[in-house]
């Protein structure tokens, strides 16, 4: 073989290897998903099954999940308090309103009973023989 017939079996045979090389690119990426789908359908198997308790990220991290799941039960408690509380409070405000609605009201009437000519009404249906003076008691200097 000469020189170039090297060359070019050289090229042909770094072609061949580029070539290999890509399609074992190919399917190893392809096994890839596929071993990665198996393993995410074992976990999903072991979650169903209740087996994730045995991985053990779990039993390292016990306490911290019990502390977060507390944490997560204390804001559902807090948040149920706060709403009643808010509640409570929507309630005592209309109350408050409809005291203050009804005070109004009263002392409007109040109002109206204390005028003279009222007054004066209702002297008149008590005792119809009292006459009101049309002159002053007394006279102002």
């Amino acid at each position: 073989m000469s020189n170039t017939d090297k060359r070019l079996s050289a090229k042909k045979i770094a072609l061949c290897r580029k070539k290999i090389i890509q399609k074992k690119k190919k399917q190893s990426f392809f096994k890839l998903i596929i071993i990665n789908l198996k393993i995410f359908l074992e976990y999903c198997l072991d979650i169903k099954d209740g087996n994730f308790l045995r991985w053990t990220i779990f039993q390292n991290n016990i306490i911290l999940i019990i502390l977060i799941i507390l944490l997560f039960i204390f804001s559902i408690i807090h948040r149920y308090s706060c709403e009643l509380y808010l509640r409570e409070n929507r309630e005592l405000t209309k109350e408050i309103q409809n005291l203050n609605y009804e005070y109004l009201y009263i002392s409007s009437d109040l109002k109206k009973m204390k005028r003279g000519s009222m007054i004066e009404d209702e002297v008149k249906e008590q005792n119809p023989k009292l006459t009101i003076p049309r002159t002053p008691s007394y006279l102002i200097k």
